[in-house]
């Protein structure tokens, strides 16, 4: 019986933790997690600023780059529109 109530504790306890048995306090934290940015933003650089901003970027950020010709961008969105 011991090592039931012993089971039985500690699943208790994870599931607390895990925020199983209190749905309300688990829908509050992921509302506020979900509020947290996780993009940046969308900038153009020259090829002179490239090792600065992408090269040089922290280890923690992901950079994504697109390379096109000067006027490429004009004219891909004209032909969307």
């Amino acid at each position: 019986m011991t090592v039931v109530s012993n089971f039985d504790s500690r699943l208790r306890k994870l599931l607390k933790d895990l925020n199983v048995l209190n749905p309300k306090k688990r829908l509050a934290e992921t509302k506020e997690a979900a509020k947290v940015l996780r993009f940046g933003s969308v900038v153009p650089i020259s090829g002179s600023d490239f090792v600065r901003e992408v090269s040089q970027a922290p280890s923690d950020v992901w950079v994504v780059v697109i390379l096109y010709k000067d006027g490429a961008l004009k004219n891909l969105s004209q032909d969307i529109l």
